[in-house]
C-alpha cells in the first residue's frame, strides 16, 4: 500500500471514529464531502480494502513486457531496419 493510500486510510478511519469531521477529512484529502461519506460507508462495510484503488498492482492494458521491448529495440537497431522510420518499421514487421 502506498503512503498516500495509508494516509487516506488513516483519515477515513479517524472520521469513522469521530476524531475528524467529514469536511475536515474532505479538505485534507482534496475530496468532496459526499465522496468522504461514501468512503466512510465503504470502510465500515469492507474495511481497509475500500480505500485501496481497484487497479493497484495491475499492469495497464497497453503494457508490454520488458524482454519484448528489448527485442523490438534490438531489432530496430539491427542493420536490416536501422534506416527505417518507426511507421515503416511497424509496417515491415506486420507482414
Amino acid at each position: 500500500m502506498s503512503e498516500q493510500a495509508l494516509w487516506k486510510l488513516a483519515l477515513i478511519k479517524a472520521a469513522v471514529e469521530g476524531k475528524y469531521t467529514v469536511n475536515e477529512v474532505a479538505r485534507k484529502l482534496s475530496l468532496g464531502a459526499r465522496r468522504v461519506k461514501q468512503l466512510k460507508k465503504a470502510f465500515r462495510e469492507h474495511g481497509a480494502s475500500a480505500v485501496i484503488h481497484g487497479n493497484s498492482g495491475r499492469h495497464p492494458a497497453n503494457y508490454t513486457d520488458q524482454t519484448l521491448r528489448e527485442k523490438i529495440i534490438a531489432l530496430k537497431k539491427s542493420d536490416n531496419y536501422n534506416q527505417t522510420n518507426f511507421t515503416h518499421f511497424k509496417e515491415l514487421r506486420a507482414r
